[in-house]
């Protein structure tokens, strides 16, 4: 039995599954990198990036095992990830330089308040990450009133709170110049800055809480009204993220202070 016309075929279906992955993946860069009215209903595939870009890397391997020069594509795709996430994720260790400032954000999720997960050291292994890192500005996302001991070694800070002693706040040891917040579309997002003297300038933080997705992935079924429901709570997300990115950079404009 001759098997190549067999095994032509199935490499074409295989390429034509590597090239549909690809575009899928193009659109996620192209969501990602730009913030357009006109995306809004393709946001959704943002969620599933993660398991395209891990399809484009099994493709790369079977092309390569083939030695196909259709690997061309995913090893194409793999550098465009790369080099649009490469500013988001630092492989190697940051070297440290003395004379800067070490700035961490840090999202605390309330501190697990409200028990989401059954763990009641959480705060305390918080407050050790915290102490380990050492960061000269500190600037939390969903933060909670109630842990505001965990911050006791930092001599000064800024703290907006939204309702139920929730919000945003920024800790730091140097001193500070100003402080103010910047009100953003949507329920309980806010941006928060402070301006604050490092050697002899005067530099301006920003802390800021977008909308969130709000989107169950695991507890959604397999049908179209799940479907249709990810789609439209996407949708309206990315255009209010949008809304708000785009107040955040009007006052970032008008900072008298490098950002």
């Amino acid at each position: 039995m001759n098997l190549i016309p067999k095994t032509s075929f199935f490499n074409s279906f295989v390429f034509f599954l590597n090239t549909f992955n690809s575009i899928l993946i193009l659109a996620c860069l192209i969501l990602y990198s730009y913030s357009n009215p006109f995306f809004s209903t393709l946001s959704f595939l943002t969620f599933f990036f993660p398991i395209f870009a891990f399809l484009n890397l099994i493709f790369l391997i079977y092309w390569v095992l083939k030695l196909d020069l259709k690997l061309v594509l995913p090893l194409i795709l793999v550098f465009l990830i790369n080099n649009n996430f490469s500013s988001f994720y630092n492989i190697n260790e940051p070297k440290l330089d003395k004379r800067g400032l070490h700035l961490m954000s840090y999202n605390v999720r309330l501190f697990n308040h409200y028990k989401w997960i059954e763990n009641e050291n959480i705060p305390l292994e918080i407050q050790k990450f915290i102490t380990i890192q050492k960061p000269d500005v500190l600037a939390i996302q969903e933060y909670h009133d109630e842990y505001k001991r965990i911050f006791k070694n930092f001599k000064n800070s800024h703290i907006v709170l939204s309702g139920d002693n929730v919000g945003q706040a920024i800790y730091t040891n140097n001193k500070l110049i100003n402080k103010g917040a910047v009100e953003l579309r949507g329920f309980g997002n806010i941006a928060i800055f402070i301006d604050l003297l490092q050697n002899k300038d005067t530099i301006r933080f920003y802390n800021a809480h977008f909308e969130s997705f709000k989107v169950d992935l695991i507890s959604m079924k397999a049908d179209v009204k799940s479907a249709k429901e990810i789609i439209f709570k996407t949708k309206k997300t990315y255009l209010v993220q949008k809304d708000q990115s785009s107040a955040l950079i009007q006052h970032m404009l008008k900072s008298p202070y490098p950002i």
